[in-house]
C-alpha cells in the first residue's frame, strides 16, 4: 500500500520557465493570481495541478494536493485492508498501478488521472463490497473533474454509465432509482463546485459553452499523424485486456461483463484522446489500459491453473508497452523516486519559494526581452501571438 501511495502521490509544483508548453502553464497560474477568467482544456482549478510561485497559488496549491493525498490513502487503506482482497491480487494490482505511472505526470498534468483512479477504485470496490458511502464519494471525486480537465471528467462519467448499464442488466428496473441519484449527485457536485470557484451564472455558461467548442474543434486543431506501427501496439495491449476478460468469463461471466462495460467508453475516450494527437500524447492510452489492468487484477481468480493464465497475459502486455513507449523518466515516476523528490523539495517550503520565485530577477537572461524594446514599450498596453510570451510577463 506505501508503494502504491508513493507511486500516486500529487504533489507538483513548476519554475516559471520559457517555452510553449511553460507558457500555458504560466498563463493560467498568472490568469488565477490576478482574477483573469481563462478558457482552455483545464478547468478553472487547472492551477492546482501545475502551480507557480505567482501570488497565493503554491501556498493554495499544496494544500489541496496535501489533502488530495489524504484522500487518496484513505481509498489505498479501504482496498488493501477492509475490502478483503486476497494478498496475490494486491500485488498484481500495485504492479500494473506501477506502470500506468505516466498517466499521472504527464505534460503538466496527473493530479486529474490520480482522482480519476481514485474513483474508479471506488466504484469496483462497491460493486464487489458494497456500501453506499464508497459509491458517493467516487461521484464527489468524479463531480469534481470538470473544474481541472475535462477528458478526465469524460472519461469518468463514462465509466459510471458503463456501470449503470451493467447494473441494469442485473437489477433490470431497479437501476432507475441509482441512475437517477447519480445524475442529481454528479450534478450537485459539479454546479456547487462551480458556483464555489466562478464569479456568476453568466461566467459558468459562458465556461461550458467555450469548452464545448474547443472539445468540438479538438480534432481539427490538435490532429497528428504518426507511425501506423503504433496502432497496432494499441490494439495488442487492447487485445490482452480482452483475452484477460475472456479469462475471467470462464470463471465468472458477469463480473467480466461488468468490467468490460465499466471499461469500455473511458478505454474508447482515452485512445481517442491519445492518438488524435500522435506524438507523446499516446502514453495516455497505453497507461489508461494498465490501469485497466490493475482493476481487473484486484478481483479475478489467481489461484491454481488460473494464474497460470493470467500472469503470461500481464507480462505479455509489459513487454508491448514498456520496450516501445516508456520514457526515461518513467522510471522515477513508477519507482516513487520522483514522488518522493517532491514531497522533500514542498516539505522545505521556505527554500522552495526562493527555488520557484516568479520575479524578473529568476528569469533566465537569453529569454528575456531586450532592455531597447522595453524602453520604447514604457507602459504601452501589449498584445503578443506568439505561443510564447511568458517573457513579455
Amino acid at each position: 500500500m506505501f508503494y502504491v501511495l508513493l507511486v500516486a502521490c500529487p504533489i507538483r509544483y513548476w519554475p516559471l520557465e520559457s517555452g510553449d508548453d511553460p507558457t500555458w502553464r504560466f498563463a493560467l497560474n498568472y490568469a488565477h493570481a490576478v482574477e483573469i477568467g481563462s478558457v482552455s482544456m483545464s478547468g478553472p482549478l487547472g492551477f492546482l495541478i501545475f502551480p507557480q510561485h505567482i501570488g497565493s497559488n503554491l501556498a493554495q496549491a499544496l494544500l489541496f494536493q496535501a489533502a488530495l493525498w489524504l484522500v487518496l490513502a484513505a481509498i489505498f487503506a479501504d482496498v488493501f485492508f477492509r475490502a478483503n482482497f486476497q494478498v496475490r491480487n494486491l500485488a498484481l494490482f500495485s504492479f500494473c498501478f506501477g506502470l500506468a505511472a505516466p498517466i499521472f505526470w504527464y505534460n503538466s498534468f496527473g493530479l486529474e488521472h490520480l482522482m480519476l483512479a481514485g474513483a474508479l477504485l471506488l466504484i469496483v470496490t462497491f460493486h464487489f463490497r458494497g456500501s453506499w458511502p464508497r459509491y458517493a464519494a467516487a461521484l464527489v471525486l468524479i463531480g469534481l473533474l470538470p473544474l481541472f480537465k475535462l477528458s478526465a471528467a469524460l472519461i469518468g462519467a463514462g465509466a459510471v454509465a458503463g456501470f449503470l448499464v451493467e447494473r441494469a442488466l442485473r437489477v433490470g428496473r431497479k437501476v432507475i432509482l441509482t441512475a437517477a441519484m447519480t445524475a442529481v449527485a454528479l450534478a450537485a457536485v459539479a454546479a456547487g463546485a462551480f458556483f464555489a470557484v466562478m464569479p456568476s451564472v453568466a461566467a459558468i455558461l459562458y465556461f461550458l459553452r467555450s469548452s464545448v467548442e474547443i472539445i468540438a474543434g479538438y480534432t481539427a486543431a490538435m490532429s497528428k499523424p504518426g507511425p501506423l506501427g503504433e496502432f497496432a501496439f494499441a490494439l495488442e495491449v487492447t487485445a490482452v485486456l480482452a483475452v484477460l476478460l475472456w479469462v475471467y468469463a470462464h470463471h465468472s461471466f458477469c463480473e467480466a461483463r461488468f468490467y468490460t462495460f465499466f471499461l469500455v467508453i473511458p478505454l474508447f475516450v482515452s485512445f481517442k484522446h491519445g492518438f488524435v494527437r500522435q506524438d507523446d500524447h499516446i502514453i495516455d492510452f497505453f497507461c489508461f489500459v494498465a490501469l485497466s489492468l490493475a482493476l481487473v487484477s484486484l478481483t479475478i481468480d489467481l489461484r491454481g491453473k488460473n494464474s497460470v493464465r493470467v500472469l503470461p497475459l500481464v507480462i505479455l502486455f509489459s513487454t508491448i508497452f514498456i520496450y516501445p513507449f516508456y520514457r526515461p523518466d518513467a522510471v522515477l515516476q513508477a519507482t516513487g523516486v520522483e514522488a518522493a523528490q517532491n514531497v522533500w523539495g514542498a516539505l522545505r517550503y521556505d527554500r522552495l519559494k526562493q527555488r520557484l520565485d516568479s520575479s524578473i530577477a529568476t528569469f533566465p537572461d537569453g529569454s528575456r526581452i531586450e532592455p531597447e524594446l522595453l524602453s520604447l514599450i514604457g507602459d504601452s498596453p501589449v498584445a503578443s501571438l506568439s505561443v510564447n510570451y511568458t517573457n513579455l510577463a
